[in-house]
């Protein structure tokens, strides 16, 4: 999670320079209109403006337009005259629909709608050949247009925070899409067709609400990261073993009572989210997933470690909080990698005294639990900072004596 957090957090870090660099130049049409014919970039976002400035038509060349964050309420039809027109930024306005002349748009590779007022969109979309990247997250979509099929080179397409209630076909005949975020809408399935997204490597549609998943899933076979997070689903495809690319896989939220045994293929995979479910056992198969950084099975209902997660050498992240564990096996100190464990809200008694062993510990939450003591090993982790114990039946003299003998860790008790 970590490493996907950093990556995130560098990817928009990255599109914040680049679109600082895109918008370098002129700042107000004022400026811009002392030399029209030299005008490439304007950049008048949040600037309060709500009505479509007429002069930005006297910029022949313009090639990148920004005006995110305004109020802008409607655009006129003659928006659709700026032909030369490659990037769009019109997110954060008041829009509530389109005009047709933005099919004129022909040469847009960016188009940013996110964050307005949308319930539907013109046809004319579909004559934007060359776009590449559409944002339309955060409006109030139901459905998609057909023609938004002809996008033959969309990579780029995000349509979360909608009220879609089923996918359009028109979506899966997008044949170079890349990523596809469809979270937080109302879809009850996904078509068969969805398989056709070969070069599909990201997809997200948690907080959906979908009771199953097509078989096809398992034809998109260059995902990196797949979230169904907060869905309906109680099983998972076989075909999931055949998306062996995967890196981060979201399942959490869900009504899941056991995995596919296939689930054992998916070898390149390091983060995977199970929390609040109804998973009591792991597959055996589990025990292949050897390059697994972080496992999350909160809030499940297991009452004892799986023997295949003590297989999972390269673990540094393991949390079984909210489950019914009553003991943990000795060999919990073969997982020399990690550095949290969370084990709170469970019913442990005792704590093996191989816990001494996890050299790489940093985070140990033990609270909620039905401790009288700790095994003295617990002093021989270097690099714990963060033991958490409240809830527990320890008596304050051996706490006060272990923040004694632990004078680098915080403890809460």
């Amino acid at each position: 999670m970590k490493t996907l957090v950093g990556s995130l957090f560098l990817l928009l870090s990255m599109i914040c320079v680049g679109q600082a660099q895109k918008y370098k130049g002129f700042r107000s049409i004022e400026e811009a209109l002392k030399s029209p014919n030299e005008v490439r970039k304007l950049n008048i976002s949040n600037h309060q403006i709500n009505v479509f400035p007429k002069d930005i038509q006297k910029l022949p060349n313009l090639l990148v337009l920004g005006m995110s964050g305004n109020k802008l309420e409607t655009l006129p039809n003659e928006i659709g005259n700026l032909t030369q027109l490659e990037e769009l930024w019109l997110n954060h306005n008041h829009l509530h629909a389109l005009p047709e002349s933005v099919g004129n748009l022909k040469k847009l590779v960016e188009l940013w709608l996110n964050h307005n007022h949308l319930t539907k969109l013109p046809k004319t979309l579909g004559d934007l050949k060359h776009l590449e990247k559409f944002y339309l997250d955060h409006n109030q979509l139901t459905s998609l247009p057909k023609s938004l099929g002809k996008l033959e080179h969309l990579e780029i397409l995000n349509v979360s925070h909608n009220d879609l209630s089923r996918l359009q076909q028109s979506v899966t005949q997008l044949k170079h899409l890349k990523s596809l975020y469809l979270n937080k809408n109302k879809l009850t399935k996904l078509p068969a067709s969805i398989g056709n997204l070969k070069n599909l490597q990201y997809l997200d549609v948690q907080t959906n609400r979908l009771e199953t998943l097509p078989q096809e899933i398992g034809q998109l076979i260059n995902l990196k990261y797949l979230s169904f997070a907060g869905n309906h689903l109680t099983e998972l495809p076989e075909s999931l073993r055949q998306l062996i690319h995967l890196k981060e896989l979201h399942l959490s939220h869900n009504k899941l009572t056991y995995l596919p045994e296939g689930i054992g293929q998916l070898t390149t995979l390091k983060d995977l989210y199970l929390m609040q479910n109804q998973l009591s056992s792991l597959p055996e198969s589990f025990q292949n997933l050897k390059n697994l950084k972080e496992l999350h099975l909160a809030y499940n209902q297991f009452t004892e470690l799986p023997v295949s997660v003590l297989q999972l050498k390269k673990l540094t992240a393991l949390v079984l909080e909210g489950n019914q564990l009553k003991s943990l096996p000795g060999s919990i100190s073969q997982l020399t990698e990690l550095e949290s464990l969370e084990l709170s809200n469970n019913q442990l008694k005792s704590i093996p005294a191989s816990i001494g062993q996890l050299k790489n510990l940093t985070t140990l939450n033990l609270s909620n639990n039905q401790l009288k003591e700790l095994p003295k090993s617990i002093i021989e982790l270097p690099n714990l900072e963060y033991l958490v114990l409240e809830g527990n039946p320890i008596s304050k003299r051996k706490l006060r004596k272990l923040q004694k003998k632990l004078p680098n860790c915080t403890i809460d008790f």
